[in-house]
Formats: C-alpha cells, sequence, structure tokens
C-alpha cells in the first residue's frame, strides 16, 4: 500500500496505477463499466437456494438472467410444493437444513427420500432468506427457545455457504 496513504495523506497515484492484493495492477479493463451497467455473464448459475420458501428470490434470479435453481431446501411443506410447481426442474428438498448439509459433508450422495444432493463444485451461486423473526424488536417472543434456534439458522446458512463455496 501507498506510504501516504497510511499516513493519511492524499495519494498522488491515479486509479489505473492501483496494484492489487496479488500485485497485478488493476487495469481499467478489469474493471466493472463506468456507466453503472454490471458486466454480462455467459450463462444463468446453478442456485441452490435455503430457507427457499416459496421461491420469491429464486424467482428473481431467474427473472434476472443470473441464476437458475438446481436445488432448494424448504422445510415447511406447503411452501416447498409451491416452490416446485414455479420451479419443476429443481430438486426440492423438505428436510432440515443442518440433516441435509450433514449428509453432504459425509459424502452421502443422497437424502433418505433417495434425492440427490448437490456435490462441492455443483453450486455456483447460493442464495436464501434465513429466518429473523428473533432479531426483530417487533416480536415479544424473541428470548424464547424456539427464537434462539430460528436465530441460529444464520449459522447454518453461514456454514452452506463455507461448504460449498459458491463462485
Amino acid at each position: 500500500m501507498d506510504e501516504n496513504v497510511l499516513a493519511g495523506k492524499k495519494s498522488s497515484k491515479k486509479p489505473e496505477d492501483v496494484s492489487c492484493a496479488d500485485g497485478k495492477s488493476a487495469s481499467s479493463e478489469e474493471k466493472a463499466p463506468s456507466d453503472g451497467a454490471h458486466p454480462k455473464i455467459s450463462r444463468p448459475l446453478r442456485c441452490l437456494d435455503v430457507f427457499a420458501g416459496c421461491g420469491g428470490l429464486s424467482l428473481g434470479l431467474h427473472q434476472s438472467g443470473v441464476a437458475d435453481s438446481a436445488w432448494a431446501i424448504e422445510v415447511f411443506e406447503p411452501a416447498a410444493n409451491a416452490y416446485k410447481l414455479n420451479n419443476p426442474n429443481c430438486e426440492v428438498f423438505t428436510d432440515d437444513c443442518n440433516e441435509l448439509l450433514k449428509l453432504a459433508i459425509d459424502g452421502e450422495g443422497h437424502n433418505s427420500k433417495r434425492q440427490r444432493l448437490p456435490e462441492k463444485g455443483e453450486v455456483e451461486l447460493l442464495c436464501g432468506g434465513p429466518p429473523c423473526q428473533g432479531f426483530s424488536g417487533m416480536n415479544r417472543f424473541n428470548y424464547r427457545e424456539y427464537s434462539s434456534f430460528k436465530n441460529s439458522l444464520i449459522a447454518s446458512y453461514l456454514s452452506y455457504a463455507d461448504y460449498y463455496r459458491p463462485k
């Protein structure tokens, strides 16, 4: 890093001259377009939706062309059924997300219903809406055991990211 920046002084270097952490320079071709447009993707990413609900987040990602839902996890059966109706090519799991992750980590290829689990390297995008009721100030029961369990599901979501390491 530039010594002037460390000393709190403005750097005389132009953005084109800045080096990246890997030692390469950041050229203008490698940067995002300056007109605010997002870089184009060559194809939709294979997505795993955890805490999928009926699929609103996945629908938005699909409509934007960013993702195709390949797998979804939703323990509430009516929501999982709605997700499946809206995403017929998606493998929808209704198992506990922690149990599915344990199976994947243990190298199991399928759950008890013979549904194929995604393997490392297959999941290119992870999305989801971990329950957050326990963090809400409007929830007068947020200090009870059930809310504590719901709050712990954020760690489960992060464990999925740690295991699958999506792009």
